[in-house]
């Protein structure tokens, strides 16, 4: 038995765009508080598949490795089309045959029904495994807030990002 994380935030940027600045995994650095980095594909749009290395920052700004695998990436249509929606996901894990830990990280840019510049964001992660009993308690003092924080990061960037 596992647990969730669930947090949304009302962005005044298209789906389209929230969804590209998610997928530039090369500006992460410039904006990001959550991952500092993500590498294995730094120069390229993810894709189902995928191996990546994300960068994690930690107390005292020290960041640690973690291991995923993208999972769903639902591709940017060229030219974006209204009401489009967008998800990005990545899983990952520790020794799946042992059940020690697994996650499912997914990000959901939503259309707001009439308002073409404005996003319904949802970020979240679903976690399992053995270890998912030792983060539980914490996860609404601690681990919550860092992905209200992602949000507003994201939120700020994509109201003020130009290309």
């Amino acid at each position: 038995m596992g647990f969730e994380i669930a947090t949304s935030i009302l962005i005044n940027a298209s789906p389209a765009r929230v969804h590209e600045i998610l997928c530039d995994f090369a500006k992460y650095p410039d904006w990001n508080p959550f991952f500092k980095s993500i590498t294995g594909s730094a120069d390229w749009a993810p894709h189902e598949g995928q191996r990546i290395l994300l960068w994690k920052t930690a107390l005292l700004g020290y960041s640690f490795p973690l291991p995923a695998t993208v999972t769903r990436v639902t591709p940017l249509s060229t030219p974006p089309r209204a009401n489009q929606r967008y998800e990005l996901r990545w899983g990952g894990g520790m020794s799946i045959l042992l059940n020690i830990a697994e996650a499912d990280h997914y990000f959901i840019c939503e259309p707001v029904p009439g308002q073409p510049n404005k996003t319904n964001f949802k970020h979240g992660e679903i976690f399992g495994g053995m270890t998912s009993y030792a983060i539980n308690p914490v996860k609404d003092l601690i681990l919550k807030g860092e992905y209200e924080r992602f949000n507003q990061a994201l939120k700020v960037r994509a109201e003020t990002w130009r290309e």
